[in-house]
């Protein structure tokens, strides 16, 4: 039936975190395991803490990078990907899944601007390296990293204006951009041997949404303490599909829903330290993923005889604190060395015995980078490259007893596979003030 080929566009999404949350705002920060630096020029931490850029008012600054990400997961092989629950007529097959998720190159860029004496604008931009955004559901039923898959393949927008409010403190306001989508589609679908082809009439609207952000900035003479507030955002499409095939009159009616795009809570706690040659950073995020929903698209039946989605899985989405460590030696007054380490656990609390193949692995990251200054014609620049290895720790799964469906069979994934393996990220980008 071609009404199919409607519904596959709309199956064509998927939920998403945030590009500099996972891989870094900019390159220095990315080197330090994606936390706030002491360069305080730097316009990138109008991502991580708005408020540090409140006493930069004597010039605009502009920082662009690039990032590549390649990731290699392990080989799942020899599984069974088909059951009675996602074929007909029932039966049982074994089969690989496809793991290769390939590259993406993203790019990024920080602003910041003075407004008179009153503070100053931030600005982030984080966009695929020749689209807007792409997305991918991956399968429905088969192992999947719900959080690489295409979680970072989207523009993103973020905007602050931090106020000085003594010597010492500051605070910032400002939001991250999102949007909502529904559509409503009706379809006259003809099947072959009809004597005309299918039609339908389709409407579409995207609306802008916003979410918060707060921070507070204390600095000292060596040392630095904040905390930064990031509102939750989902970003949802829903699409009501209603209609009937000619011949025979057989009606649908149909709500496809599924999360595009999740940003969770994020409170974000730091302190800094300044030794001179060497400076410490540390920070904990608290991120707030109770309300996470996985990539999977829910058809709910609301008439006629197109089924729903039966919705097997049950995942257990959890709230986690990711604990961030980084280092800078200056080597010269000129150049600087950058390193860093994160551990994030897994968003989820269950094991991956039951119903569903929606995969998240505890992660340690290890990062580092270097970075140049020097001026040209007079205005200062800075030169900036960095990577990072994630590497997801190894899980053993292995399915247990009857099919998702509770009835005798194999679950979809058994009798197991292995779990885990690396994302390797490489970036670089400069720094300018004018």
């Amino acid at each position: 039936m071609r009404i199919s080929l409607i519904i596959l566009f709309f199956l064509s999404f998927n939920a998403h975190a945030s590009f500099p949350e996972f891989f870094g705002a900019g390159v220095q920060n990315a080197a330090l395991g994606n936390q706030l630096s002491f360069d305080y020029t730097n316009p990138s931490h109008n991502f991580y803490v708005p408020a540090s850029l409140a006493w930069n008012k004597n010039n605009v600054a502009l920082e662009a990078n690039v990032t590549h990400v390649a990731s290699e997961f392990e080989p799942i092989t020899n599984i069974v990907v088909k059951n009675s629950t996602n074929t007909s007529p029932a039966s049982t097959s074994y089969g690989n899944v496809n793991t290769d998720y390939g590259t993406h190159q993203h790019s990024g860029i920080n602003a910041t601007i003075p407004v008179k004496t009153y503070g100053v604008f931030g600005l982030s931009v984080f966009t695929p390296v020749g689209s807007i955004m792409e997305t991918n559901s991956g399968d429905a039923f088969l192992p999947e990293y719900v959080l690489y898959r295409s979680r970072y393949k989207r523009t993103q927008a973020f905007f602050n204006f931090a106020i000085p409010w003594s010597d010492t403190l500051a605070l910032s306001v400002g939001a991250q951009m999102g949007f909502q989508a529904g559509a409503n589609v009706n379809t006259n679908a003809a099947l072959n041997g009809t004597g005309y082809g299918s039609s339908a009439t389709a409407k579409t609207q995207v609306d802008p949404s916003l979410a918060g952000i707060f921070s507070l900035f204390y600095k000292m003479e060596d040392s630095h303490m904040y905390v930064t507030f990031q509102q939750q955002m989902k970003s949802n499409l829903e699409s009501a599909a209603t209609g009937y095939t000619a011949n025979p009159p057989v009606p649908f009616d149909v709500t496809i829903s599924s999360m595009i795009y999740f940003d969770p809570h994020i409170f974000r706690f730091g302190y800094g330290k300044n030794l001179g040659k060497f400076q410490f950073l540390g920070s904990v995020e608290y991120q707030m993923w109770e309300s996470y929903e996985t990539p999977i698209v829910r058809v709910i039946k609301n008439g006629g005889t197109l089924q729903g989605s039966d919705n097997y899985e049950r995942v257990q989405p959890r709230n986690i604190l990711v604990e961030r460590i980084g280092l800078r030696f200056e080597a010269s007054d000129s150049l600087g060395l950058n390193f860093g380490f994160v551990y994030r656990p897994s968003i989820f609390e269950q094991d991956y015995s039951g119903a569903g193949n929606s995969l998240d692995l505890a992660t340690m990251i290890l990062s580092g980078g270097v970075d140049y200054k020097f001026n040209l014609m007079n205005i200062p620049v800075q030169f900036n490259l960095g990577g990072q290895v994630h590497m997801l720790q190894e899980e053993k799964v292995a399915k247990s007893t009857n099919e998702e469906d509770g009835t005798s069979g194999l679950k979809i994934g058994a009798p197991g596979y292995t779990a885990g393996g690396t994302v390797s990220v490489i970036t670089s980008g400069i720094k300018v003030e004018f």
